[in-house]
């Protein structure tokens, strides 16, 4: 029998494999094949598919495998609230980010444009939400929880940012992919990061059609000038000053909602004892399955790290 622990790193293997392997072969088809729309598609496609096909094999209840348990209306509401009041610090990693690395993500949203506005949430918003929820809280997370909750924290946290597979992304996804899962941990249920995750990327996929009409009700040219005006690093630096004050007021927020949300799923104390140090001694028998799952894990990666390498040289 496969440990949780070893599961978790050999799916995000798999995952990070097929989704390199399809990359490639993309690589050499049509220019026009790869339109945003079908890079959307193709990596949902590699990030639920094998969760799905492992159930499937394995016979797994995905019910039981994954919490899905019922979330109050009024938590959904503090879970909105949580969203708004984390979405700054989000957007300030980004900024940082944004000082030694293109943003990719805004020219894809502004392929999306071309859309119906329904068409793009369901597939920037809805589909990533589920999937990826499924995948890396679901199946990551719990397995990696078998070790230490701590640990499949931090983990499934980079293992979410090193999927996106650009520097730009990884920055701000693995500390977003880190209160996801604290978020799931905090309510005992996959729900609440589902719902978390939709807003955000609603969020980008809103403003940027909001953009979109802003631009088209106004003079063309005097909008191109703004935006290439706003792209400076000086520009970028001042955003960054005022989103770190913004930011700190809104991590209290923040830490305040989550521990609200936590004392109403009576999961506060369990909150607590995550951070706390562990004294347990306790070790496990180190089996082949444990060696083998590990280098895959460390090999999935190093090929990631060196795809986000060659893809922001290429940039």
């Amino acid at each position: 029998m496969i440990r949780g622990e070893n599961r978790a790193k050999a799916y995000f293997a798999v995952v990070t494999s097929v989704y390199i392997i399809i990359s490639l072969v993309v690589a050499f088809l049509p220019e026009d094949f790869l339109t945003s729309e079908m890079s959307i598609i193709l990596g949902q496609s590699v990030v639920i598919i094998p969760g799905i096909s492992y159930c499937l094999i394995k016979r797994k209840n995905i019910f039981k495998e994954i919490p899905f348990k019922k979330v109050s209306v009024l938590n959904i509401l503090l879970v909105i609230l949580f969203t708004y009041a984390v979405l700054p610090i989000v957007t300030l990693i980004n900024a940082i980010s944004m000082l030694f690395v293109e943003n990719e993500v805004n020219a894809v949203l502004n392929d999306f444009t071309k859309n119906p506005y329904i068409l793009s949430l369901f597939m920037v918003a809805i589909l990533p939400a589920v999937f990826e929820e499924f995948s890396f809280r679901g199946i990551i997370f719990n397995g990696l929880k078998s070790k230490n909750i701590l640990y499949a924290i931090i983990v499934s946290g980079v293992s979410f940012g090193l999927f996106h597979m650009n520097i730009n992304q990884f920055l701000y996804a693995t500390v977003l992919g880190m209160i996801l899962a604290l978020l799931a941990e905090a309510t005992g249920s996959i729900i609440a990061p589902m719902i978390m995750h939709f807003i955000f990327n609603a969020n980008s996929v809103t403003l940027t059609y909001l953009l979109e009409l802003l631009e088209k009700l106004t003079n063309s040219s005097e909008t191109e000038q703004l935006a290439e005006e706003t792209v400076g690093k000086s520009d970028l630096i001042i955003v960054i000053y005022f989103y770190v004050v913004i930011g700190l007021v809104a991590g209290v927020i923040a830490f305040l909602l989550l521990m609200l949300i936590a004392k109403r799923c009576k999961r506060w104390e369990h909150i607590k004892s995550i951070f706390k140090a562990n004294k347990s001694k306790e070790k496990k028998k180190i089996l082949a399955q444990d060696v083998i799952c590990t280098i895959l894990y460390w090999m999935a990666i190093v090929v990631a790290v060196l795809v986000m390498i060659i893809n922001e040289i290429a940039l």
